[in-house]
């Protein structure tokens, strides 16, 4: 994949996330399918223009981890639905505040390894708007029980939508 490609996808997935994380704060059931493909194509971007600014701290591992922890994410998300489809009352409010305690905590962890792959991508790429949009990211993570974080992070996937259009090919590609 040429550099003008992951740039694109990059383009593309961070906008697949920011009306997909739209479309689900407006209540739509679609269940963050399109923010989950957006996530994915982030992904695939993160780790072809790693490759290209041959940068070791934005390397594959990384990028795994964290779709590894989105996939555990969604798992435990689809396990709630389940079990609260079984259970009921009391138990179902202890269950639920479990699982709301597991998913914001591999939320932040999730969003460090995102805040450090961008801050490494704005170093290598001379793009600060990936910086910001990493911190906004890990911020929104954070203080997630609130329901103003979402809306931060919501914007922050369009500001990496922004960074993404604003890169540039590094000199050895260029040639």
């Amino acid at each position: 994949m040429n550099f003008e490609s992951s740039r694109c996808l990059g383009c593309i997935g961070a906008l697949l996330m920011f009306f997909g994380a739209g479309f689900t704060f407006m209540g739509s059931m679609d269940f963050g399918l399109i923010r989950t493909a957006g996530i994915i194509f982030v992904l695939f971007s993160l780790y072809n223009l790693a490759g290209f600014y041959k940068a070791n701290d934005i390397n594959p591992k990384r990028i795994g981890a964290i779709a590894a922890i989105v996939g555990s994410t969604i798992c435990t998300t689809f396990i709630t639905a389940v079990l609260a489809a079984m259970l009921r009352d009391a138990i179902m409010l202890v269950v639920w505040l479990f699982i709301l305690v597991i998913n914001v905590a591999v939320f932040v962890v999730a969003a460090f390894f995102v805040k450090r792959a961008l801050k490494e991508l704005a170093i290598h790429s001379s793009v600060s708007l990936f910086a910001t949009t990493g911190q906004l990211f890990f911020l929104g993570a954070v203080f997630s029980i609130l329901v103003l974080p979402v809306i931060v992070m919501w914007v922050a996937c369009l500001m990496l939508a922004v960074a993404f259009f604003k890169i540039k090919k590094p000199q050895s590609v260029q040639q």
